[in-house]
């Protein structure tokens, strides 16, 4: 839940990256794109991503294949008992 907050994602994968070993995985969680419904309209980093493109940035990085899967899902406001694990 930080990568929405930097601006330079492609940056941000590419140092990832550089950080790994050669057989080494990165495993984020963040925001699905969400039209500024997390943070509100005034937000001026990302809303989320669209999964489509952030495997693309993350293969241009140099990741080999990104998989994108649902590992948790929540709704902000609704409380902790409103968590869906998946």
């Amino acid at each position: 839940m930080t990568c929405h907050h930097i601006a330079d994602t492609d940056g941000l994968l590419r140092s990832l990256y550089a950080l790994l070993a050669p057989s080494g995985y990165l495993c984020i969680a963040d925001l699905d794109t969400d039209g500024g419904s997390f943070h509100g309209q005034e937000f001026a980093d990302h809303n989320g991503f669209d999964r489509r493109e952030l495997a693309a940035k993350a293969e241009a990085a140099g990741f080999e294949q990104p998989g994108l899967t649902t590992a948790f899902s929540m709704t902000k406001g609704e409380g902790e008992g409103a968590a869906n694990r998946e």
